[in-house]
């Protein structure tokens, strides 16, 4: 595959759409900078950043875990395969749940360009094309040991347009179970509950069987669930897809619910100012999730890395990548918790 395109001009038709038409979320002129077509990532950004600048990450007494939809990957070819590398090379996490993987030899390219890593993606179970890409896994081997490598739910292809890739890990003497997800996209904010092909129905779906394959494979382990969920967590009752989570409070519960409720907070989709990439863990991780050296944080790669989000945006992604931080224990959490949602008015959608 050629791996020297230049992916800007993507990003140029759209900024024309949104200003053409005066779209809501569009970005403004200050945002958008002329990336020169013989640009250098190497060049063009600042130096990788120390740990004061992107917070703890990388450390060797806590599970590092990214979820990154990397857009169309390689955006731009080697180009992106080499800056990606530079990039987790300076965050060094233990596990990286990617999507949108055009070309999985690509990554395989990328997990070769950094020591000890390795990689796996859908399209290596299941065929995937361009139009509905795959969800890849990237590893750090030699913090990390791979117990069981799988798809999942492959069957439902309403539910998961792109099936689910789950790993099951040894980090540190603790085991984990990883599902990545990328659920349907587009939808109007309304949940039509007669028409399964509805957007938002899809989602519902996913979610349901989500709970249901925890609950019968999984009813014990310390589980994460992450990916491009395509839908925002902090919806009121009446159009949040989430419900089969939500409602469930003493089972799971979104690592990144502060991000996505924060009115400043760094968001994973800033073209439309949107949080849709997701961290779900299951109660067995409730106690490392509040123990008070554990966090979990949208990474402005875009400002720590690159000159400008355009350059971001046209080498690597429309999307930033969200961090879990943890200081893993054992045991049951029995301290105070944060209310991760409101009911408010209305009925759960589609009772």
């Amino acid at each position: 595959m050629d791996r020297t395109r230049i992916g800007f001009g993507g990003f140029v038709g759209f900024w024309l759409v949104c200003q053409t038409f005066l779209l809501p979320g569009c970005p403004s002129d200050s945002q958008i900078e002329e990336l020169p077509l013989d640009a250098s990532t190497s060049e063009s950004g600042p130096d990788a950043p120390n740990q004061n600048d992107v917070g703890p990450v990388g450390t060797p007494d806590t599970f590092d875990f990214i979820t990154w939809n990397l857009q169309e990957f390689p955006k731009s070819g080697q180009q992106t395969i080499d800056k990606l590398t530079e990039v987790l090379s300076a965050l060094q996490p233990d596990v990286v749940a990617v999507q949108e993987i055009t070309d999985g030899e690509a990554l395989m390219d990328l997990a070769a360009s950094i020591p000890g890593w390795q990689a796996d993606v859908v399209e290596f179970f299941v065929p995937g094309g361009i139009y509905n890409p795959p969800v890849g896994m990237l590893w750090n081997s030699q913090t990390v040991q791979i117990r069981n490598r799988a798809v999942i739910l492959e069957g439902d292809s309403l539910a998961f347009p792109r099936p689910p890739l789950k790993l099951e890990i040894t980090w540190n003497g603790f085991d984990f179970v990883i599902i990545n997800v990328h659920l349907k996209a587009s939808g109007d904010n309304v949940i039509q509950c007669n028409d399964p092909w509805d957007e938002e129905m899809r989602r519902i779906a996913a979610c349901e069987r989500l709970h249901e394959y925890i609950t019968e494979n999984h009813p014990d382990d310390k589980v994460i669930v992450a990916g491009d969920f395509n839908d925002k967590i902090e919806e009121p009752i009446t159009t949040n897809v989430f419900m089969a989570f939500l409602s469930r409070p003493d089972q799971y519960m979104f690592a990144d619910m502060r991000i996505a409720k924060g009115m400043e907070s760094v968001r994973s989709y800033p073209t439309w100012n949107s949080h849709i990439d997701h961290i779900l863990i299951s109660n067995e991780l409730f106690a490392s999730y509040y123990n008070k050296n554990s966090l979990t944080r949208t990474i402005a790669v875009d400002k720590y890395f690159f000159s400008s989000w355009a350059i971001y945006n046209a080498y690597i992604s429309d999307h930033r990548p969200v961090l879990m931080h943890l200081e893993v224990v054992d045991g049951e959490y029995d301290g105070k918790r944060e209310v991760q949602f409101e009911p408010g008015d209305g009925e759960p959608p589609c009772q």
